[in-house]
């Protein structure tokens, strides 16, 4: 019984918000008007043009964070796949282990 009045309740606040949503502003004492009635241009471009900035930066950030965080795992990859196929070429006998060390001293950081 606590919350037979939530259906209520709901319907009043939402005529009072949109009773305060259609309210005439353009009464006396404004002399301009509100924005969107001909004497101004509302968020219009501006507010657009800012928008548009914003979510660009936005995905312009995500791209770059995500190649950043692609190249640092590829490099440690990339490293340790040569050094991986330097092990197998000289565990086939492709190379001897002059020219293991050699390599692989000019593989490791």
């Amino acid at each position: 019984m606590r919350h037979a009045n939530v259906p209520i309740l709901s319907t009043v606040l939402l005529s009072a918000a949109a009773a305060a949503a259609s309210a005439d502003t353009t009464g006396a004492g404004s002399y301009y008007g509100n924005m969107m009635d001909g004497y101004g241009f509302g968020y219009g471009v501006m507010g657009a043009g800012m928008m548009i900035l914003f979510w660009g930066a936005v995905i312009l950030a995500i791209v770059l964070g995500l190649r950043a965080l692609k190249e640092r795992g590829q490099s440690n990859s990339s490293v340790n796949s040569a050094v991986e196929v330097l092990k197998e070429r000289f565990a086939r006998g492709e190379i001897d282990d002059v020219e293991f060390e050699a390599k692989r001293k000019l593989l490791d950081p």
